[in-house]
């Protein structure tokens, strides 16, 4: 009586295995009849039959899509064409919802982990990567909590990023940032934010400029050549900054590229004209000069020479 009994309920399970694996066979095939009975603009349904099937049991057997096949199978329960079809794309759009939403917050502990080990270019390349990009100004509704936490962290902390690098005398900077109006648009910066990257963005791309101009010294002095981030003009987006941080980079600029550069290469340059009794001013000198004049950045010890070369420049 008891292998009796064992054999029944061995028999019993083994059916309800064969039932349920029937009916995900037989539930695969149904979707795919389905989709391709409610296709309107279709030419090779023969063709596309077995890829449909195989893509179903592909996302049934895959941990992270299975929850979201099973519910575009139940879409079969649906009888009209029109009913199926929107219960798929609504499925679809909850999917990606909850993707993006994922993503957010993956992208803000990424983005955190690149704070915390110091790598603020990496940091701020994370905030504006353009895939991040794509799913934040997704058009459906989207996981705006997720965004603007992850918008908000990254407006806030990318100033300090930037005048960091600025500091460290890196030569990265993001297009997206300094260049383009479009990241600060997407990310609804307010324009306390704006500005303040924006300010951020000058300080460091004047950074970079100096960053080059200290490392090229020595080549800019053997080679007679005074370097054209020194020109007057570069300094115009200093404006743009609060006047004390706009004072403390101009005297930075002022002792790197006129006490530093320009006024011995007036040095050299005077010698030369004296040796050969000449009285061309030059390119080189006109444009140290312009900076000499502007600020009156000569000491007494430099008049000599300044007064000489301002008299031959201004003829």
């Amino acid at each position: 009586m008891r292998a009796l009994w064992f054999g029944r309920v061995g028999l019993f399970v083994f059916m309800l295995w064969m039932v349920q694996g029937c009916k995900q066979q037989e539930t695969c095939p149904n979707y795919a009849e389905r989709q391709l009975l409610c296709a309107k603009q279709v030419k090779d349904k023969e063709g596309l039959r077995p890829i449909i099937w195989n893509f179903c049991h592909t996302r049934l057997n895959e941990k992270k899509t299975h929850e979201v096949m099973k519910q575009k199978l139940h879409c079969l329960q649906k009888k009209a064409c029109s009913d199926f079809m929107k219960c798929r794309r609504d499925v679809e759009d909850k999917h990606k919802i909850d993707f993006q939403r994922l993503r957010m917050v993956e992208a803000l502990k990424a983005v955190k982990r690149w704070e915390k080990s110091k790598q603020w270019y990496k940091a701020q390349h994370a905030c504006t990567e353009d895939k991040l990009a794509v799913q934040l100004s997704h058009e459906m509704k989207s996981p705006k909590r997720e965004s603007r936490s992850f918008y908000q962290y990254c407006l806030e902390k990318m100033p300090g990023w930037l005048k960091k690098l600025g500091q460290q005398g890196s030569t990265h900077s993001d297009f997206r940032v300094c260049y383009d109006s479009t990241y600060l648009h997407r990310s609804k910066a307010t324009q306390q934010q704006a500005r303040a990257i924006q300010q951020a963005c000058v300080a460091l791309q004047f950074a970079q400029k100096l960053h080059t101009v200290r490392k090229k010294r020595t080549k800019y002095l053997s080679l007679s050549q005074f370097p054209w981030q020194c020109n007057v003009k570069e300094t115009r987006p200093l404006k743009k900054l609060h006047k004390s941080a706009a004072q403390t980079w101009l005297r930075s600029y002022q002792q790197l590229c006129y006490h530093d550069i320009g006024f011995p290469l007036l040095q050299r340059q005077y010698s030369k004209l004296i040796r050969e009794k000449s009285r061309y001013c030059g390119y080189y000198p006109r444009k140290i000069m312009a900076g000499f004049l502007k600020w009156r950045l000569g000491k007494p010890a430099q008049q000599k020479i300044l007064h000489f070369f301002k008299k031959l420049c201004q003829r």
